[in-house]
């Protein structure tokens, strides 16, 4: 764990893997072609988005077993089957999908590692492998463990970044407003017109971008902090909480009350994180618990918000989402995973992605040039 938390730290080893989860997404995104008969399950693109553009920024693109979509279907199977293969009774005969999507996830695993995949991906892989390596794991356990790593690279990441894009894209006047707040760092040459953009200067100079992820993971988190007491210790005056138990605390109840998140916490407000003094609310100085905390705080944190902040400038600059089959943006019901921090819909929208209106013609080049900015969370 330590070994990938220093990996994917802000540095060297963050930059590069956030550049090429860029590159990957700039590729997917080429092959989906914006038409006005393109359309597309919301939720399913961006997770096939997400899960080829991060495993190609993790374990290389050349050999990254998630070209193989039998790899790439097999561990969406197995997040569905979670909770009946956790139990591993029978499992070959009780949950005989979730069975052969895991053998099939680690056939693909163990075929990487075998002809040294590894040697061509990100640093994190890189040293993991040789952490690995000193305790004599087999070929066989690392394969095995790499299917924990990418169920905890993606199974959040993909219903945040969806919900994000669902906020941004479901209120047309807080789209303007974020185009309007990203437009000044967008270069403009006569070429085409060529548009450039470096996506870590907007990071940077642009709070409303890393506001928007962050309020996102605030509303949609449902994940729990566990702490064990160390003393017999009375709250309020009247629980008693004794020595040795173990106290779960939900992160929506540390999100929700006013007197944490600022007013109106019950509603998406994209100025909450903002360093923006004119948002009446602003969140106060508190705890931010939807990477958790302590020793159990998320060590890809970074590299998640950082995937998140690329999609939405792209999409946001770049193409229109407009839904199919319903004049506005219907509000899905959401349902809880037990392997989940976020919650994901119960049903998918029907969409279509033009270009952006007004945008048609020319180019546009995004890059990640510079190590944007990083904000670390609470560890109490």
């Amino acid at each position: 764990m330590r070994a990938m938390a220093v990996s994917l730290a802000p540095g060297t080893g963050l930059e590069n893997a956030t550049c090429g989860m860029l590159e990957s997404t700039l590729r997917y995104l080429d092959l989906t072609k914006p038409s006005q008969s393109g359309e597309f399950d919301l939720f399913l693109w961006v997770r096939s988005l997400l899960t080829q553009a991060s495993t190609d920024a993790l374990y290389g693109v050349e050999s990254n077993p998630f070209q193989d979509p039998t790899v790439q279907s097999g561990l969406w199977t197995v997040k569905k089957n979670l909770s009946s293969l956790m139990l591993n009774i029978l499992p070959k005969i009780l949950c005989s999908e979730g069975h052969h999507a895991r053998l099939a996830v680690f056939a693909g695993f163990r075929k990487y590692y075998r002809e040294r995949g590894h040697e061509s991906a990100s640093r994190m892989i890189k040293t993991r492998y040789e952490v690995l390596q000193q305790y004599n794991l087999s070929v066989e356990d690392i394969a095995h463990f790499d299917l924990n790593v990418c169920l905890g690279l993606l199974i959040n990441t993909v219903p945040a970044t969806y919900w994000a894009l669902y906020y941004v894209y479901s209120q047309p006047s807080l789209l303007e407003e974020v185009r309007e707040a990203i437009s000044p760092y967008v270069q403009i040459t006569a070429d085409g017109p060529r548009r450039s953009v470096n996506i870590a200067e907007v990071v940077v100079k642009c709070p409303l971008v890393t506001s928007i992820v962050r309020e996102t993971l605030r509303v949609q988190s449902v994940s729990s902090s566990a702490r064990k007491v160390l003393k017999d210790t009375f709250v309020d005056g009247q629980y008693l909480l004794k020595q040795g138990s173990t106290v779960l605390i939900p992160t929506a109840e540390v999100h929700g009350p006013s007197s944490v998140s600022g007013t109106s916490s019950s509603t998406f407000d994209i100025r909450r994180y903002s360093s923006n003094k004119a948002s009446e609310t602003k969140k106060p100085d508190s705890p931010f618990r939807a990477f958790g905390g302590g020793s159990f705080l998320c060590p890809g944190r970074f590299f998640a918000e950082n995937e998140m902040k690329v999609i939405l400038v792209i999409m946001i600059l770049k193409y229109d989402l407009e839904t199919v089959e319903h004049k506005s943006w219907p509000w899905p019901q959401t349902r809880s995973s037990l392997a989940s921090a976020i919650q994901a819909p119960r049903s998918d929208i029907r969409v279509k992605m033009l270009k952006r209106k007004g945008y048609e013609s020319g180019f546009w080049d995004f890059e990640w040039r510079g190590k944007g900015t990083h904000l670390d969370f609470p560890t109490r």
